[in-house]
């Protein structure tokens, strides 16, 4: 997130959450033409392993990840489209 000082005057920070948005990439509004778009490496599960019990898995966030977690994710290719 930019300081406040690097933002417009009088404007102030804005905080949120990246949400996915469904697109019809066949509609010409889509706004996906000449868009370049990252696919990510797969978010790993976490997995614990208790001493007496064997593995046990956390079950994902019904949120999704979070920003910093996409953020932290390698780049596995690119789409240009």
């Amino acid at each position: 997130m930019a300081p406040s000082s690097a933002l417009p005057i009088g404007s102030a920070p804005i905080i949120s959450e990246t949400k996915p948005v469904k697109i019809d990439p066949s509609q010409p509004g889509s706004g996906l033409l000449n868009t370049l778009l990252a696919i990510l490496t797969p978010i790993p599960e976490k997995t614990t392993l208790p001493a007496a019990i064997g593995s046990e898995r956390e079950k994902p966030s019904p949120s999704g990840p979070t920003d910093e977690e996409i953020l932290a994710r390698d780049v596995a290719g690119f789409v240009l489209v």
